[in-house]
């Protein structure tokens, strides 16, 4: 997710990961899609002063849960 709000190939880095094994799905973690919304939602509030390109677009539960869905995360 955070890959496509760089800007970059995010299906390609999630096929890069998958032969070795690496979680890349809510669902491979054993996360609810709406649990994974509501962290992101949340996220950029924990350290305030710390950058985080969530920073950089709306977060609201409607533009995170599309971009999660875009992406094929949940």
């Amino acid at each position: 997710m955070m890959a496509k709000l760089h800007s970059l190939n995010g299906e390609a880095i999630s096929d890069n990961l998958a032969p070795i094994g690496v979680r890349t799905t809510a669902g491979d973690l054993g996360i609810d899609g709406e649990t994974l919304v509501e962290a992101l939602v949340k996220a950029g509030g924990i350290r305030p002063e710390r950058y985080t390109i969530l920073n950089e677009m709306n977060v609201s539960r409607k533009s995170v849960k599309k971009l999660a869905e875009n992406t094929g995360v949940i």
